[in-house]
Protein backbone atom coordinates (compact mmCIF):
# COMPACT_ATOMS: atom_id res chain seq x y z
CA UNK A 1 0.00 0.00 0.00
CA UNK A 2 1.38 3.57 -0.62
CA UNK A 3 2.50 6.17 1.54
CA UNK A 4 -0.06 8.98 1.26
CA UNK A 5 2.64 11.56 2.52
CA UNK A 6 5.16 10.07 0.01
CA UNK A 7 2.95 10.34 -2.77
CA UNK A 8 1.62 13.90 -2.55
CA UNK A 9 4.22 15.34 -1.05
CA UNK A 10 5.81 18.19 -3.24
CA UNK A 11 9.43 17.54 -5.05
CA UNK A 12 10.65 20.92 -5.08
CA UNK A 13 13.28 21.17 -8.18
CA UNK A 14 16.40 22.85 -8.21
CA UNK A 15 17.10 26.30 -6.67
CA UNK A 16 13.29 26.35 -5.11
CA UNK A 17 13.04 26.77 -0.99
CA UNK A 18 10.23 27.74 0.99
CA UNK A 19 10.18 31.31 2.86
CA UNK A 20 12.45 34.46 1.24
CA UNK A 21 15.20 33.17 -0.74
CA UNK A 22 17.95 34.56 -2.64
CA UNK A 23 21.28 33.33 -4.86
CA UNK A 24 24.34 33.82 -3.46
CA UNK A 25 26.58 32.28 -5.89
CA UNK A 26 25.84 29.31 -8.66
CA UNK A 27 29.19 26.84 -10.01
CA UNK A 28 27.01 24.75 -12.15
CA UNK A 29 27.34 22.06 -9.43
CA UNK A 30 27.25 23.69 -6.06
CA UNK A 31 24.60 26.50 -5.25
CA UNK A 32 24.35 28.83 -2.49
CA UNK A 33 21.60 30.84 -1.33
CA UNK A 34 20.34 32.64 1.73
CA UNK A 35 16.82 32.08 3.03
CA UNK A 36 14.44 33.57 5.51
CA UNK A 37 11.47 31.90 7.26
CA UNK A 38 8.74 33.90 9.44
CA UNK A 39 8.21 33.15 12.67
CA UNK A 40 5.67 30.32 13.63
CA UNK A 41 5.43 29.02 9.89
CA UNK A 42 5.19 25.85 9.01
CA UNK A 43 5.82 23.72 5.65
CA UNK A 44 3.14 20.78 4.33
CA UNK A 45 5.58 17.42 3.57
CA UNK A 46 7.90 17.69 0.66
CA UNK A 47 11.05 16.97 -0.72
CA UNK A 48 13.89 18.71 -2.96
CA UNK A 49 15.29 17.33 -5.99
CA UNK A 50 18.69 17.86 -4.52
CA UNK A 51 20.86 17.00 -1.44
CA UNK A 52 21.60 19.91 0.56
CA UNK A 53 23.51 21.54 3.56
CA UNK A 54 21.64 23.80 6.04
CA UNK A 55 23.04 25.82 8.09
CA UNK A 56 21.19 27.69 10.51
CA UNK A 57 22.34 31.83 11.46
CA UNK A 58 19.32 32.80 13.32
CA UNK A 59 16.06 31.33 14.87
CA UNK A 60 15.55 28.01 15.43
CA UNK A 61 13.11 25.36 13.45
CA UNK A 62 12.36 21.98 13.64
CA UNK A 63 12.81 19.62 11.00
CA UNK A 64 10.48 16.60 10.71
CA UNK A 65 11.64 13.25 8.73
CA UNK A 66 8.94 9.87 8.47
CA UNK A 67 11.65 8.30 11.35
CA UNK A 68 13.22 11.19 12.84
CA UNK A 69 12.75 14.59 14.42
CA UNK A 70 15.61 17.24 14.18
CA UNK A 71 15.80 20.74 16.45
CA UNK A 72 18.24 22.73 15.02
CA UNK A 73 19.43 26.01 16.82
CA UNK A 74 22.05 28.46 15.73
CA UNK A 75 25.13 26.99 14.94
CA UNK A 76 23.71 23.81 13.69
CA UNK A 77 24.31 22.46 10.00
CA UNK A 78 22.39 19.99 9.00
CA UNK A 79 22.40 17.46 5.55
CA UNK A 80 19.17 16.33 3.98
CA UNK A 81 19.63 13.84 1.25
CA UNK A 82 17.59 14.57 -2.14
CA UNK A 83 14.11 13.38 -2.25
CA UNK A 84 13.85 13.06 1.58
CA UNK A 85 10.26 13.76 2.70
CA UNK A 86 10.02 16.30 5.06
CA UNK A 87 8.37 19.32 6.86
CA UNK A 88 9.73 22.42 8.79
CA UNK A 89 8.12 24.19 11.84
CA UNK A 90 9.63 27.62 12.46
CA UNK A 91 10.79 28.80 16.03
CA UNK A 92 9.06 31.86 16.84
CA UNK A 93 11.42 34.27 15.72
CA UNK A 94 11.71 32.41 12.85
CA UNK A 95 14.88 31.20 10.94
CA UNK A 96 17.77 32.46 8.70
CA UNK A 97 19.48 29.40 6.83
CA UNK A 98 22.30 29.29 4.18
CA UNK A 99 21.67 26.27 2.04
CA UNK A 100 24.50 24.62 0.27
CA UNK A 101 22.29 22.74 -2.50
CA UNK A 102 24.33 19.69 -4.26
CA UNK A 103 24.43 18.68 -7.32
CA UNK A 104 23.87 14.99 -8.66
CA UNK A 105 27.01 14.26 -10.10
CA UNK A 106 28.68 15.95 -7.03
CA UNK A 107 26.85 13.59 -4.99
CA UNK A 108 27.96 10.75 -7.36
CA UNK A 109 31.55 11.83 -6.82
CA UNK A 110 31.72 11.57 -2.76
CA UNK A 111 29.93 8.60 -3.35
CA UNK A 112 32.76 7.02 -5.37
CA UNK A 113 35.22 8.66 -2.81
CA UNK A 114 33.34 6.39 -0.25
CA UNK A 115 31.64 9.26 1.82
CA UNK A 116 28.08 7.21 1.53
CA UNK A 117 25.87 9.97 2.44
CA UNK A 118 22.28 8.55 2.63
CA UNK A 119 20.53 9.70 5.87
CA UNK A 120 19.42 12.94 7.41
CA UNK A 121 22.13 14.10 10.18
CA UNK A 122 23.18 17.12 12.04
CA UNK A 123 25.96 18.76 13.47
CA UNK A 124 27.05 21.80 15.61
CA UNK A 125 30.98 21.21 15.01
CA UNK A 126 31.01 22.76 11.54
CA UNK A 127 31.49 26.08 12.04
CA UNK A 128 35.16 26.68 11.09
CA UNK A 129 34.26 25.17 7.70
CA UNK A 130 31.30 27.76 7.85
CA UNK A 131 33.32 30.52 8.31
CA UNK A 132 35.50 29.94 5.91
CA UNK A 133 32.52 29.58 3.12
CA UNK A 134 31.25 33.17 4.24
CA UNK A 135 34.55 34.32 3.87
CA UNK A 136 35.10 32.90 0.27
CA UNK A 137 31.76 34.19 -0.66
CA UNK A 138 32.18 37.78 0.33
CA UNK A 139 35.69 37.14 -1.96
CA UNK A 140 33.97 36.08 -4.35
CA UNK A 141 36.58 36.22 -7.35
CA UNK A 142 37.23 34.03 -10.12
CA UNK A 143 39.11 31.46 -7.58
CA UNK A 144 36.06 30.90 -5.76
CA UNK A 145 34.06 28.71 -7.38
CA UNK A 146 37.37 26.10 -6.92
CA UNK A 147 37.72 27.30 -3.17
CA UNK A 148 34.02 26.64 -2.09
CA UNK A 149 33.79 23.05 -3.83
CA UNK A 150 36.88 21.87 -1.52
CA UNK A 151 35.18 23.40 1.34
CA UNK A 152 32.10 21.76 0.81
CA UNK A 153 33.61 18.29 0.44
CA UNK A 154 35.42 18.87 3.61
CA UNK A 155 31.78 19.55 5.36
CA UNK A 156 30.91 16.58 3.29
CA UNK A 157 33.78 14.44 4.49
CA UNK A 158 33.45 16.21 8.69
CA UNK A 159 29.89 14.85 8.27
CA UNK A 160 31.08 11.29 6.94
CA UNK A 161 33.39 11.22 9.39
CA UNK A 162 30.73 11.84 11.93
CA UNK A 163 27.96 9.29 11.12
CA UNK A 164 31.14 7.00 11.59
CA UNK A 165 32.57 7.52 14.65
CA UNK A 166 29.11 8.21 16.51
CA UNK A 167 27.83 4.50 15.52
CA UNK A 168 31.98 3.16 17.48
CA UNK A 169 32.75 4.86 20.60
CA UNK A 170 32.60 3.27 24.03
CA UNK A 171 29.90 4.28 26.40
CA UNK A 172 32.17 5.80 28.84
CA UNK A 173 33.85 7.98 25.60
CA UNK A 174 30.37 9.08 24.01
CA UNK A 175 29.61 9.94 27.84
CA UNK A 176 32.96 11.97 28.31
CA UNK A 177 32.37 13.78 24.99
CA UNK A 178 28.77 14.80 26.00
CA UNK A 179 30.31 15.99 29.11
CA UNK A 180 32.73 18.04 27.44
CA UNK A 181 29.87 19.23 24.94
CA UNK A 182 27.70 20.28 27.52
CA UNK A 183 30.55 21.71 29.77
CA UNK A 184 32.81 23.47 27.98
CA UNK A 185 33.21 26.67 29.60
CA UNK A 186 33.56 24.58 32.82
CA UNK A 187 37.61 23.58 33.71
CA UNK A 188 38.68 20.75 32.81
CA UNK A 189 41.39 18.10 33.48
CA UNK A 190 42.62 15.04 31.53
CA UNK A 191 43.10 12.90 34.94
CA UNK A 192 39.64 14.22 36.27
CA UNK A 193 37.72 12.74 32.90
CA UNK A 194 39.43 10.06 33.11
CA UNK A 195 38.79 8.77 36.46
CA UNK A 196 35.13 10.07 36.10
CA UNK A 197 35.52 7.34 32.92
CA UNK A 198 36.95 4.88 34.59
CA UNK A 199 40.03 4.58 32.37
CA UNK A 200 43.61 5.48 32.41
CA UNK A 201 44.35 9.45 30.99
CA UNK A 202 46.46 8.31 28.38
CA UNK A 203 43.87 5.72 27.28
CA UNK A 204 41.39 8.48 27.33
CA UNK A 205 43.74 10.20 25.74
CA UNK A 206 44.15 7.80 22.17
CA UNK A 207 40.83 7.09 22.27
CA UNK A 208 39.34 10.80 21.97
CA UNK A 209 41.44 11.31 19.23
CA UNK A 210 40.71 7.93 17.09
CA UNK A 211 37.39 8.35 17.25
CA UNK A 212 36.70 11.93 16.87
CA UNK A 213 40.01 13.11 15.01
CA UNK A 214 41.35 16.12 17.72
CA UNK A 215 42.45 15.70 21.31
CA UNK A 216 40.50 16.59 24.50
CA UNK A 217 41.62 20.33 24.51
CA UNK A 218 41.00 20.93 20.81
CA UNK A 219 37.60 19.55 21.38
CA UNK A 220 36.72 22.46 23.85
CA UNK A 221 38.40 25.22 21.82
CA UNK A 222 36.16 24.07 18.77
CA UNK A 223 33.06 24.26 21.16
CA UNK A 224 34.38 27.42 22.57
CA UNK A 225 34.51 28.86 18.93
CA UNK A 226 31.56 27.42 17.31
CA UNK A 227 29.34 29.11 20.72
CA UNK A 228 31.01 32.37 19.51
CA UNK A 229 30.59 32.33 16.04
CA UNK A 230 26.59 31.97 17.12
CA UNK A 231 26.89 34.71 19.55
CA UNK A 232 28.30 36.80 16.52
CA UNK A 233 25.76 35.75 14.31
CA UNK A 234 23.07 37.02 16.79
CA UNK A 235 25.03 40.37 16.94
CA UNK A 236 23.48 41.46 20.51
CA UNK A 237 26.81 41.26 22.26
CA UNK A 238 30.31 43.09 21.99
CA UNK A 239 33.19 41.31 20.93
CA UNK A 240 34.73 41.47 23.92
CA UNK A 241 31.08 40.43 26.09
CA UNK A 242 31.46 37.24 23.45
CA UNK A 243 34.91 36.50 23.98
CA UNK A 244 34.61 36.28 27.49
CA UNK A 245 31.21 34.39 27.47
CA UNK A 246 33.25 32.07 25.43
CA UNK A 247 35.39 30.92 28.29
CA UNK A 248 38.33 33.40 27.15
CA UNK A 249 40.71 35.15 29.30
CA UNK A 250 40.63 38.11 27.06
CA UNK A 251 39.67 40.19 23.64
CA UNK A 252 43.42 39.08 22.45
CA UNK A 253 43.05 35.45 23.37
CA UNK A 254 39.81 35.28 21.91
CA UNK A 255 40.50 36.84 18.30
CA UNK A 256 44.16 34.48 18.57
CA UNK A 257 42.25 31.73 18.79
CA UNK A 258 39.15 32.47 16.63
CA UNK A 259 41.66 33.32 13.49
CA UNK A 260 43.72 30.69 14.06
CA UNK A 261 40.69 28.23 13.48
CA UNK A 262 38.54 30.14 11.12
CA UNK A 263 40.77 32.45 9.32
CA UNK A 264 39.23 35.16 10.27
CA UNK A 265 39.20 37.50 12.97
CA UNK A 266 35.78 37.54 15.24
CA UNK A 267 34.94 40.88 13.71
CA UNK A 268 35.78 40.08 9.85
CA UNK A 269 33.43 37.04 10.86
CA UNK A 270 30.67 39.04 11.98
CA UNK A 271 30.93 41.12 9.38
CA UNK A 272 30.85 38.16 7.03
CA UNK A 273 27.76 37.03 7.78
CA UNK A 274 25.68 39.73 8.30
CA UNK A 275 24.81 40.45 5.07
CA UNK A 276 24.09 37.08 4.23
CA UNK A 277 21.59 36.47 7.25
CA UNK A 278 20.23 40.31 7.62
CA UNK A 279 19.16 39.90 3.29
CA UNK A 280 15.37 39.31 2.31
CA UNK A 281 14.39 39.38 -0.66
CA UNK A 282 11.00 37.82 -2.95
CA UNK A 283 9.60 34.35 -1.98
CA UNK A 284 10.65 31.61 -5.06
CA UNK A 285 7.81 29.96 -4.10
CA UNK A 286 4.36 31.80 -2.84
Amino acid sequence: MSDPVTTFARRLPAGEHYGSARSLLRTGELDFAASVYSGGSATAWHSHERACFTALLGGSYREEFRSVSLECTPGNVLFRPADAVHRDHMGPAGARCLIVELSPAWMARVWEAGLALNTPHQSREMQFVLARIFKELNLDDDLSPLVLEGLVLELAGSFWRALRSEAQPPRWLAETRDRLQQDFLAPQRLGELAAQAGVHPAHLARAFRRHYGCTVGDFIRQRRVGFACAQLQAGKSSLAAIGLAAGFASQAHFSRVFKAMTGMTPGQYQEAVAPTCKSQTKPSIA
